[in-house]
């Protein structure tokens, strides 16, 4: 009891085992000479992202004309270089993981502030499968008492929420439909040596029609057939993902244009076909509010629309987050600040896990 030098101990009881053989093994191998070669990347990399999340974190307060010791608390997210949680076979005996990096204890030690951090790896250590985490932050920013409405999210990847007209936290919905912006960005970055990072406003998709036979390809992918729930990231549409594509794009000859004009349409055709499919029962939606990176391109935007109103057979508005006053740049950030603050206001214990908010689509 106490603290200090008024600390009073009396040992209640002390145990010491041993790892198994294999995994002490598993951290031998991470200590052999060839692992050694990206461990150390590994671990400064994850104490200098510490450092940027600090500068980033001065800077917000600048700009918002606040010391930082008047901020209470800081959601940290961090970089995520690994997230599989099995949903492609879920028979597999591999335990799920997700691994994101930027070193905590930095970012605390340089602002002074609390930080809450490990949302997925928390999120999956409940049941849940780390992604996506902001349907709780959806519904206490978006629910309607009359309206049903879809959030979506176009970042790397697409995820949506389905918020019920006057329906609680516990009847959110939400999951990964695909990628959104991952392919596209890739493809883009490749053609031109990473001097550009994005087909800016969906120009270039707009310039071309896309390939129907790699469209009906890309939409043949396991992940899209997957029933919900299920998260994905680049271990299944990263570079080695692109990579296929554009090797089919250069046997057919086609050109860049029409690859991503093919992409953006696959990505707005796993969202729509995702709501189609795997949307609640009795629950038609009213609008569609959009957030992340991807409500800047244009001719995605404009294909989405099409394409819900195809799979769905009717015309849902497609809007986004800044229509209720929201940034839709600044809607996980401010996603992560609202689930550090749940966190220290003991909610998070309280709740399903935030990924697994869908248990209840059919």
């Amino acid at each position: 009891t106490g603290s200090g030098v008024d600390t009073r101990w009396k040992m209640l009881g002390f145990v010491s085992i041993p790892f198994d053989p294999p995994v002490k093994q598993e951290i031998l191998d991470l200590q052999h000479p060839a692992a050694l070669q990206l461990l150390p990347r590994l671990a400064r990399l994850h104490v200098r992202l510490g450092e940027l999340y600090a500068e980033a974190c001065r800077a917000v307060a600048r700009q918002a004309g606040h010391a930082l010791a008047d901020i209470h608390l800081v959601g940290l997210h961090g970089q995520t270089l690994f997230h599989d949680t099995a949903e492609r076979d879920r028979r597999r005996e591999e335990p799920p993981a997700t691994l994101q990096i930027g070193e905590a204890q930095v970012l605390a030690e340089r602002t002074g502030i609390a930080v809450v951090s490990n949302f997925r790896a928390r999120d999956v250590a409940a049941g849940g499968t780390g992604a996506p985490l902001v349907p709780l932050v959806d519904w206490l920013l978006f629910r309607s008492p009359d309206r049903n409405r879809l959030c979506l999210n176009l970042g790397g990847v697409a995820n949506v929420t389905s918020l019920r007209a006057g329906g609680n936290s516990d009847e959110v919905m939400a999951f990964d439909t695909g990628p959104a912006n991952m392919i596209l960005d890739a493809i883009v970055g490749r053609e031109t040596g990473h001097t550009d990072t994005c087909d800016r406003d969906g120009t270039r998709a707009a310039r071309a029609e896309p390939d129907a036979d790699l469209l009906a390809r890309m939409m043949s992918h396991p992940y899209i057939a997957l029933s919900p729930p299920k998260s994905c990231g680049r271990e299944e549409f990263g570079a080695a993902y692109v990579d296929g594509l554009i090797d089919e794009a250069r046997r057919r000859h086609l050109d860049t244009n029409t690859l991503l004009s093919t992409a953006t349409s696959f990505t707005a055709r796993s969202v729509a076909d995702a709501i189609a499919r795997h949307l609640p029962a009795g629950v038609v939606p009213d609008e569609l509010l959009a957030s992340g990176g991807g409500v800047h391109n244009q001719e995605m935007m404009r294909r989405l629309t099409i394409e819900l109103r195809q799979a769905t057979g009717r015309a849902i508005p497609v809007t986004t987050t800044a229509d209720h006053g929201l940034d839709p740049d600044a809607k996980e950030a401010l996603a992560f600040a609202l689930l550090a603050n749940e966190s220290v206001h003991g909610n998070a214990g309280e709740a399903p896990p935030m990924s697994f908010r869908h248990r209840a689509w059919p």
